[in-house]
């Protein structure tokens, strides 16, 4: 559209329908023909091309009234000689492209200027009297930033709006609606980090969404410092950290404190129970009676993520841990959706808040001892500690072949967790619920407690992220941690 105020003003038109120069060619000589084709016509108003032209007019001047309050009158004969000596339909369109050298000057002392080309008329140029775009590109390669910077034209245009007309593929629909609601969930994320006055260097972007697992954020070199991690199907497995051992005295203390509240507050002793003493549970999974096993039952997702926002986690973690924990506080807090009112939606976040979350606690007031994964060839204690803790115990060698004959075999701490305990799941993947483990453990550098000790009763956290709240997502992952 053109601002009413500047009805002098030069109008442009950009055409760029591809970086090859050859496609440039086919489309300036498509122009060429339209232009030639609407002269012929409008030169003769008795002819058959000129009543298919003029119902084509009408049509469109019809469409754009819809949505206008003041109205486009209908074509008269002054319309038709003020059409026929426009000056657009005599402009030649310009080869925007370095095919003959250098890409050429734009006269923009002419009224009209039509310009064809690729890389020349990307990011970076400005077109005086912008007024038409006819960008004829696929998704391409997918890189979000290159589709985002090519819809600038969803900006604010002030006396134009009523004029502005947009038309596109369904692909490119589908990935503008599915980037609105990716920008809203990201802004969202962002308030969450400056409202909690942290510092935004230290905040790594995840960005969530419909469809998130099939875009790249951006070219790789622009990310030079970080490196992408993205997921587009639920978790099959549960998502276990690896390296507390290794945090820094302040933040393990913080999260040996949130284990004591957990194990040692009067209210919540109330809500634990060990797994043998729930009558439904012992009697489907006879193994509970030979395994330390508590769970913090009736425990909402909600009072759980007030312990796990606070949990510290090593740098090593955060590929595996931030985007659960982030997937959380999106689900608990979600975006309105389009045909939500203020109660339905209202309604619906204090459901979620009521979605179960128990919290599984193993051998707890036992001496539990854990060795880092380590080569053979290592001896030192300082090499050793930096490997990964494998947290959970495995299951009984029978148990594969045999459980459903004999359910005392013991499962593997990996299939503890709420869905599998109500027969909800079959395996280590949660369908409806959250579950979280922690498991408190002294790691040593040689096995069962041998060696140098290396840190002392440490917890590491395990999240069952169910299917039922899974999102896709993209997580930004400091290459510096």
């Amino acid at each position: 559209g053109k601002d009413a105020g500047n009805l002098r003003q030069n109008m442009s038109m950009i055409i760029h329908p591809s970086q090859k120069r050859n496609i440039h060619e086919i489309y300036l000589n498509w122009i060429k023909g339209l232009q030639d084709e609407i002269s012929i016509a409008i030169n003769d108003r008795k002819s058959d091309d000129f009543k298919k032209l003029e119902k084509k007019v009408r049509e469109n001047i019809q469409y754009i009234n819809n949505y206008l309050e003041k109205k486009i009158p209908e074509p008269d004969d002054k319309f038709w000689k003020n059409f026929r000596s426009s000056k657009c339909l005599y402009r030649t369109p310009v080869l925007f492209n370095s095919q003959y050298g250098r890409i050429p000057e734009v006269d923009y002392k002419r009224y009209a200027n039509i310009l064809v080309g690729g890389a020349g008329l990307d990011r970076g140029l400005t077109v005086k009297g912008l007024t038409v775009t006819y960008l004829s590109r696929s998704i391409g390669t997918r890189q979000e930033a290159t589709i985002t910077q090519r819809g600038r034209f969803f900006g604010y245009q002030g006396n134009n709006s009523e004029f502005l007309r947009l038309y596109m593929t369904n692909e490119n629909q589908n990935f503008f609606e599915a980037e609105y609601e990716m920008n809203e969930l990201n802004m969202k994320q962002l308030r969450l980090v400056t409202e909690s006055e942290q510092n935004l260097k230290n905040w790594q972007p995840t960005f969530f969404g419909r469809g998130r697992g099939n875009y790249k954020i951006a070219r790789p070199g622009i990310l030079s410092d970080n490196y992408l991690i993205s997921r587009s199907e639920p978790y099959k497995f549960s998502i276990r950290s690896g390296y507390s051992h290794l945090l820094n005295k302040a933040d393990l203390d913080i999260n040996k404190k949130i284990y004591e509240i957990l194990t040692t507050n009067t209210n919540i002793l109330n809500n634990t129970k060990k797994l043998s003493e729930i009558p439904d549970i012992s009697k489907d999974h006879p193994w509970t009676k030979n395994q330390n096993i508590s769970v913090i039952q009736n425990l909402s997702l909600n009072d759980s993520m007030k312990f796990f926002t606070q949990f510290k986690f090593d740098p090593r973690d955060y590929d595996r841990t931030l985007p659960i924990l982030t997937l959380l506080r999106n689900f608990l807090d979600p975006i309105p959706n389009r045909n939500d009112n203020e109660k339905d939606h209202q309604n619906r976040v204090e459901e979620r808040k009521k979605m179960l979350c128990p919290i599984f606690i193993f051998n707890h007031g036992e001496e539990n001892f854990r060795k880092p994964y380590s080569r053979k060839e290592i001896t030192e204690k300082n090499e050793i500690a930096e490997g990964r803790v494998t947290t959970a115990s495995g299951e009984n060698p029978k148990f594969k072949d045999n459980f459903h004959k004999d359910r005392t075999l013991f499962p593997g701490d990996r299939r503890v967790h709420w869905d599998f305990l109500k027969g909800i799941s079959n395996d280590e993947q949660a369908l409806n619920n959250p579950s979280v483990q922690i498991h408190e453990l002294t790691i040593t550098s040689g096995l069962n407690g041998g060696g140098e000790e290396i840190a002392k009763k440490v917890p590491y956290v395990s999240f069952f992220m169910p299917r039922s709240i899974f999102m896709e997502s993209t997580i930004s992952v400091s290459k510096r941690k």
